[in-house]
C-alpha cells in the first residue's frame, strides 16, 4: 500500500507546488505587465543590462566597465542575456519569475512551521503586491529583487529541515546573496542571532550548536573570498578592491534619525492596509502549539536588522526599503489565520462578497494607472536610439553623457568609458566615492573620438561641464524637444 500511495501523494504535492508557482507569477505577471515594456524605468537596471552586455563581449568587470556594486547583479545580467538574448522585455519577465520564486520560498516556509495554506498563500501575495504596485521603485528590476530570493530560500532551508547542516549551507546561500548586495550580511546576522537567543530560551545551546553557527559563517564568507582570489589571480583586484572597498567606506553618508523615522512611517503608510495587516499580526500572538518557531520574535529581530541596513548608508534610497518587505509579507500574511481576532472592517474587506470585488477592481485599477505611467508614455531612449542606428556607421562611438545610458544596449555598442551609470561623473557622491577626476576622464573620452555626444538639460553644472568640454569639436545637430535632449556630433576635420 505505500509503495502504490507514496509515489501518487509525491506527485499530488509537485503538482500541487507548481500550481502554486503559477499562481504567484501569473499574478507578478498581470500587475506588472505594462512595465515590461518602456527601455528605462530606472537608470540603475540599465547600468546592469550594459555591463552585463559588455562582460559577454569580453570586457572585464571594474576594469573596463563599473558601477558601485558587487559582481553578482552583473554576471546575473550576463547569463540571462547569454541564454535568452538582449531583451529587456525579457529581462523583466525573468525579474517577473524571480519575484514569484521568492513568494513561493516564503509560502513554502509559512507551511513548514505550521501555518495553513491560507495563511502560507496570503505571505507570498502580499510579497507580489508590495513590489508590483510601487511604481518605479518596486517595478523596475534592481539587487533587492535579486538578492530577497537567496534570503527567502535560506530561510526556507533553516525551517523546512531538522538536520545540522543545514545552518552551514543557510550561511553559504546568504553568501550567494552577499555577491549581489552587501546587505545581505544583516539578514544572515538576524537569522544566526534569531537561533542564539531561541537556543537559549530552551536551553539548548551547546558546545556543537556555536560550532554550527560559527561554521556559517565561515560558508557565509566563502563566496566573496572566491571572488577576492579570482580577481587577485587575474591581474585586476585594485580595480576590484577600489569598488568593493574603497568606494563602499566612501559612499556611506550621516543621516538624520528623524529624517529616517519619518522616511520609514512614510514607507508604512504607503503601503496600507498591507502595513495594516503586519503590524496587526505583530500585536497578536498564535496558538504555539500549531507554530512551530516564534515567529514574531523572528520578524522583530529580521526587521529590526533590515531598519538599520537601510539606516547605516546614510542614504534614502527608496529601493533599499524592498529588503524589508521579505519579513514585512513574511508575517502578514497571518491576517488570514482563523486564531487572530480582526476589526470589523478586516473582516468585511475579507469576505467574499465585498473582498474578491475590491480585490479585482484593485488589479484592474493598478494596470490601467501601470499602463498610463509606463506603456502610453513616449519611449526617449528608445526613440535616439533609432535616430543614432540610422546615422551611424560601424566604427562609430557613442557617448550617452548625462542621459540614459540604456542606448549603448539599445545600440548594441560599447561605451567609451568604464563608468556606465550617467551618474558616477556628474553627482558629488560618486566621484567622490570612485575619487574619480570628471574632467580627466572627459577628455579620455574625447580622445577617442565620438562621433556623437548625448547632453540632457537636466542640471545646469551638468550640462554646462559637457558643453564646455565638448564646444571646438562637436556640433548640435539635432534636439528631442521633448526629452530634453541635444545630439552633438563631431565636427568634420580638416
Amino acid at each position: 500500500m505505500t509503495m502504490i500511495t507514496t509515489p501518487f501523494r509525491n506527485s499530488f504535492s509537485i503538482k500541487s507546488h507548481f500550481l502554486v508557482f503559477l499562481l504567484f507569477f501569473s499574478i507578478a505577471f498581470v500587475l506588472r505587465f505594462f512595465s515590461f515594456f518602456p527601455s528605462v524605468i530606472d537608470h540603475d537596471e540599465s547600468t546592469y543590462l550594459v555591463i552585463g552586455n559588455e562582460i559577454l563581449k569580453g570586457k572585464l568587470l571594474y576594469t573596463d566597465a563599473t558601477d558601485i556594486k558587487p559582481v553578482g547583479i552583473f554576471y546575473i545580467v550576463a547569463a540571462f542575456i547569454r541564454i535568452f538574448g538582449r531583451s529587456i522585455f525579457g529581462f523583466r519577465v525573468f525579474t517577473t519569475f524571480i519575484i514569484a520564486a521568492t513568494s513561493f520560498f516564503i509560502y513554502k516556509t509559512k507551511l513548514a512551521i505550521g501555518h495553513l495554506k491560507n495563511v502560507a498563500l496570503a505571505s507570498g501575495i502580499i510579497y507580489i503586491f508590495f513590489l508590483s504596485v510601487w511604481t518605479h521603485f518596486g517595478v523596475s528590476p534592481n539587487t533587492v529583487h535579486f538578492f530577497n530570493l537567496f534570503s527567502a530560500g535560506a530561510v526556507y532551508l533553516l525551517f523546512s529541515s531538522k538536520k545540522d547542516w543545514k545552518i552551514p549551507v543557510m550561511g553559504l546561500l546568504f553568501g550567494l546573496g552577499f555577491l549581489i548586495k552587501i546587505v545581505v550580511a544583516f539578514d544572515f546576522v538576524a537569522l544566526i542571532l534569531f537561533l542564539f537567543i531561541t537556543d537559549l530560551l530552551d536551553k539548548k545551546f551547546t558546545f556543537n550548536r556555536f560550532v554550527l553557527y560559527f561554521s556559517s559563517g565561515i560558508t557565509f564568507l566563502i563566496p566573496f573570498a572566491l571572488v577576492n582570489l579570482v580577481f587577485y589571480l587575474t591581474g585586476h583586484f585594485d580595480d576590484f578592491y577600489q569598488v568593493n572597498y574603497v568606494a563602499f567606506r566612501n559612499y556611506a553618508q550621516q543621516l538624520g534619525f528623524f529624517q529616517f523615522l519619518f522616511w520609514i512611517l512614510g514607507f508604512f503608510v504607503r503601503f496600507l492596509p498591507l502595513s495594516i495587516f503586519f503590524f496587526w499580526s505583530l500585536a497578536l500572538k498564535m496558538n504555539k502549539e500549531n507554530i512551530l518557531i516564534r515567529e514574531r520574535l523572528l520578524v522583530l529581530i529580521w526587521i529590526t536588522f533590515c531598519l538599520l541596513s537601510n539606516y547605516l548608508p546614510g542614504k534614502l534610497l527608496a529601493h533599499y526599503l524592498i529588503q524589508l518587505m521579505l519579513p514585512a509579507s513574511f508575517l502578514a500574511g497571518n491576517i488570514m489565520s482563523h486564531e487572530i481576532k480582526k476589526p470589523v472592517i478586516i473582516k468585511n474587506l475579507f469576505s467574499k462578497k465585498l473582498g474578491y470585488p475590491l480585490l479585482i477592481l484593485f488589479i484592474i485599477g493598478n494596470v490601467i494607472l501601470q499602463k498610463k505611467d509606463y506603456f502610453n508614455k513616449e519611449d526617449c531612449p528608445r526613440e535616439i536610439a533609432n535616430y543614432l542606428e540610422l546615422r551611424m556607421n560601424e566604427n562609430d562611438i557613442v557617448y550617452t553623457g548625462n542621459a540614459s545610458q540604456i542606448i549603448y544596449f539599445l545600440l548594441n555598442t560599447s561605451p567609451p568609458t568604464k563608468y556606465v551609470h550617467s551618474s558616477l561623473l556628474f553627482a558629488k557622491e560618486h566621484i567622490k566615492a570612485l575619487n574619480i577626476d570628471p574632467d580627466e576622464v572627459f577628455q579620455s573620452i574625447l580622445e577617442k573620438k565620438p562621433s556623437y555626444i548625448l547632453i540632457h538639460d537636466k542640471g545646469k553644472n551638468e550640462t554646462w561641464r559637457l558643453i564646455n568640454t565638448i564646444r571646438e569639436k562637436y556640433s548640435q545637430v539635432y534636439s528631442f524637444t521633448n526629452c530634453r535632449i541635444q545630439v552633438y556630433q563631431r565636427n568634420t576635420e580638416e
